[in-house]
């Protein structure tokens, strides 16, 4: 997984784009295989306080690194700039962080709930939110939007994102594999 992700660093610092954002999918490949790993030895059920502390650290390594060297990253147009351990190295310290973040938000029940829903439809999400931020690009150019704009349309892409989630669940569910009528 790791050598998959190095050949979508080389891809992209050759400038090969391969399509349907397979360079992309390369790049990614050792975090999909941490996540898989992390589920098979269930990290969920670490101690809260040996999580925290072991977080806590790897979060304060983390703002150090992004102060000394803060890769440009984006994964969809698989965009790498900067050397290719650094940049790994700063990801699995951001999955860290949010692993953290994840520990306290489970503690909120109503965020819990929220983003569980997002979770359980993210595929439907995954699938369409692009079209969203495309058309809500489309009336705001990226040049006129600030963060808290930027944070806004993705808010009402993941929001319309799950509204047609909802209509396909409900009009059109064989799109899920589900071909029982309802009487």
């Amino acid at each position: 997984c790791l050598f998959l992700t190095f050949l979508g660093y080389l891809l992209f610092k050759y400038h090969v784009h391969l399509p349907l954002h397979i360079d992309s999918s390369l790049s990614m490949m050792f975090f999909f295989y941490v996540g898989w790993f992390l589920n098979i030895k269930n990290i969920s059920n670490l101690k809260r306080s040996v999580a925290f502390f072991w977080s806590l650290g790897f979060i304060l390594v983390y703002i150090l690194y992004s102060t000394i060297h803060l890769p440009e990253i984006d994964v969809s147009p698989n965009y790498f700039e900067g050397p290719f351990l650094p940049s790994i190295g700063i990801m699995i310290l951001g999955c860290i962080t949010i692993f953290t973040v994840s520990i306290f938000i489970d503690k909120i029940s109503i965020i819990r709930s929220i983003l569980g829903y997002i979770g359980r439809n993210s595929l439907t999400v995954f699938a369409i939110h692009r079209v969203f931020i495309i058309g809500a690009y489309l009336l705001f150019p990226e040049s006129s939007v600030s963060t808290i704009g930027g944070l806004l349309i993705v808010v009402y892409a993941l929001i319309m994102s799950l509204l047609v989630n909802f209509l396909l669940k409900k009009y059109a569910p064989f799109v899920f594999g589900n071909f029982e009528r309802k009487k």
